[in-house]
């Protein structure tokens, strides 16, 4: 998976009323990551996007995109999950087994399987920093 510019980094932040301490704390990234991505515009791995859009309490993709987008894509993906739920609801375990044997089926069970993973691991470093 490939790494990703953060553009909207900076703006978020000073939205939030976050210092860069604050974030570089919360977020658990460095000093230097974080001056990297806001002044010198590298790109973050996916993890370090997600663990600064939890900390900054946004969608990763607020991150990158104007929120007017994000928002727009967000609700595309609510109607198309809706519309996944209700297909799904109609099939029975024969045929949902038979979808996830397909390449779409398989690359669904991946994301998912990389979400839970990502969410775990995120909510052990709150916990901990909580603990």
């Amino acid at each position: 998976m490939g790494r990703f510019a953060l553009p909207r980094l900076r703006e978020v932040r000073l939205a939030k009323g976050m210092g860069l301490r604050e974030l570089t704390r919360e977020a658990h990234v460095s000093k230097e990551t974080l001056h990297g991505l806001e002044i010198k515009g590298r790109e973050a791995w996916p993890r370090t996007r997600d663990k600064l859009a939890c900390a900054l309490d946004v969608h990763p993709w607020e991150l990158m995109f104007p929120l007017e987008h994000v928002e727009a894509m967000l609700e595309s993906d609510r109607h198309e999950n809706a519309l996944i739920k209700r297909q799904i609801a109609t099939m029975t375990e024969e045929e949902i087994s038979a979808l996830m044997d397909t390449p779409a089926g398989k690359r669904i069970g991946a994301a998912i399987e990389h979400d839970t993973k990502e969410r775990a691991l995120l909510e052990a470093e709150t916990q901990q920093d909580a603990g």
